[in-house]
């Protein structure tokens, strides 16, 4: 559900990786890039309400 904002709002990823947290077991952190700019609207919709979401963003 987390990919969910992406396509509500057509931003095309162009990269997902995951890394396991260091400091606890089975606590995976995901980077992501993507198709825009952090001031467009559609983009920054799609950060907010994944920030809802997500403890880290």
């Amino acid at each position: 559900a987390m990919l969910t904002p992406f396509k509500k709002y057509n931003i095309n990823l162009t990269k997902i990786e995951s890394r396991p947290s260091k400091k606890k077991l089975w606590r995976y952190y995901f980077f992501v890039d993507l198709e825009g700019h952090c001031q467009d609207k559609k983009v920054v919709e799609a950060l907010d309400s994944l920030g809802k979401e997500c403890q880290y963003l």
